[in-house]
């Protein structure tokens, strides 16, 4: 019998139909792999002295983690290497898990990241400046102490013909008690200020927590600025 209209081209009866995902999946799997691994140029505003640097990293939102994004941003924004872990990569005013990903956090093209120092470092710099400026206050002020000495011992040597006798002997002698009780106040004011510093440290560092704490950082007894304040005294 001949076919009919309705039987021509029709499947063949018990043929499975196409399933429309698993074509969507082969015709993803044919693209070609740059559509699949785009990457973005990111700005990344730099804190600074000036208002603000700008530079740019690019990235693939969905394979590039924050710690990656943060390292590139490091290598672009200083010409010397830093050391990463003092600085943060912001974005929206957060900074995210360094395993997360750009793209799973809602980062999208035209968006910018923002690098900045820790608070740490700042703290940490800052203490390095203020300990460099007290040593250079104790050099300025042992040069200015020994310059007036040095004056004063020309003064006596051409005040003195050699025939003012037991008068000017004992002046002599005053002159140098005098200097070297000064020298010591000075060596222990010097000394007392240095641990005073440390005193202070290790209470910051103490207060802080964080690693510090983790390795048995403790905030110093009453007793060692006791002790300290009656000496200053």
């Amino acid at each position: 019998p001949e076919a009919t209209p309705a039987q021509i081209g029709s499947p063949l009866e018990g043929a499975p139909l196409p399933d429309p995902s698993r074509r969507a999946t082969h015709e993803r799997a044919a693209a070609p792999d740059g559509a699949m691994a785009a990457q973005w140029q990111l700005k990344v505003a730099v804190e600074s002295l000036r208002p603000q640097d700008m530079v740019e990293i690019a990235v693939n939102p969905e394979t590039t983690t924050w710690q990656e994004a943060k390292l590139a941003a490091c290598r672009a924004a200083y010409a010397e290497p830093v050391d990463v872990t003092t600085r943060r990569l912001l974005f929206r005013g957060r900074e995210r898990s360094p395993t997360g990903t750009l793209g799973r956090d809602g980062v999208r093209p035209g968006h910018k990241l923002m690098l900045v120092e820790s608070d740490e470092s700042k703290r940490e710099r800052a203490r390095v400046a203020q300990e460099a400026q007290m040593e250079q206050i104790r050099a300025e002020r042992q040069r200015h102490h020994a310059s007036s000495v040095e004056t004063r011992d020309r003064e006596v040597t051409r005040g003195g013909d050699g025939t003012a006798g037991d008068g000017a002997t004992a002046a002599q002698l005053a002159t140098e008690r005098c200097r070297s009780e000064v020298d010591a106040c000075v060596r222990l004011a010097d000394s007392m200020e240095r641990e005073l510093g440390e005193l202070e440290r290790a209470t910051e560092r103490a207060a802080a927590g964080g690693v510090a704490s983790a390795m048995g950082a403790a905030v110093p007894k009453d007793v060692a600025f006791l002790h300290l304040g009656d000496r200053l005294e």
